[in-house]
């Protein structure tokens, strides 16, 4: 599954576990622990690739914004421009700087993750 349908199972997971009368409460807290487990899986990279530096980090915030929050590359770059000051950040720019941060992710990314489906 991708990162939105984790999402999504762990927060109904959440609301299930608020209700004070649960038939499977054990069957509930699995699907959350393991969701969560999941969500935490394609998060952990970005924040490590994150710390390692200035030009890092740009390319952890896009690849969070663009591909776990799903926002379009022009949301994207405006996100970006106003984060670090960059004023504007043209389209081709944008795109160049999106393969290295993918490039980047790909090197901190542990192989299991990179065969699934982010």
């Amino acid at each position: 599954m991708s990162y939105q349908q984790w999402r999504f199972q762990l927060n109904k997971a959440i609301l299930l576990l608020q209700q004070p009368q649960l038939d499977d409460r054990s069957l509930v807290q699995w699907r959350y622990q393991h969701a969560l487990k999941e969500c935490h899986l394609r998060e952990q990279p970005l924040q490590m690739l994150g710390k390692l530096g200035p030009h890092e980090a740009f390319a952890a915030d896009l690849l969070k914004t663009r591909f776990l929050k799903r926002w379009s590359t022009s949301k994207t770059s405006q996100f970006l421009a106003r984060k670090y000051d960059l004023g504007y950040l043209a389209d081709r720019t944008f795109f160049r700087d999106q393969k290295q941060a993918l490039w980047k992710f790909a090197g901190v990314c542990p192989q299991n993750l990179l065969v699934k489906k982010l």
